[in-house]
């Protein structure tokens, strides 16, 4: 098994693009197609549930998916004098 996080060019074809993985931040991610079809916390697992999910097809790549920068922070919250 592979734990490249590049997604591999088959045929010659250029990539496809990469669906939105923020929701996935900070696991591996494992595509089949343009899909997300497994997730887990390592690459292994990752693969291991998009086999079970989708048995006869195959996994384009498996990625990590980064932790999102951190957010700015919020402004104070204001409250009405009571």
């Amino acid at each position: 098994m592979t734990d490249s996080p590049q997604p591999s060019l088959s045929g010659g074809q250029p990539p496809a693009p990469l669906p939105d993985l923020s929701a996935y931040a900070g696991c591996w991610v494992a595509l089949v197609g343009d899909e997300v079809a497994g997730v887990g916390a390592t690459a292994e697992a990752a693969q291991m549930a998009a086999r079970r999910s989708r048995p006869r097809e195959r996994i384009r790549a498996t990625l990590w998916a980064p932790e999102s920068a951190p957010s700015q922070a919020l402004p104070p919250q204001v409250t009405p004098d009571a």
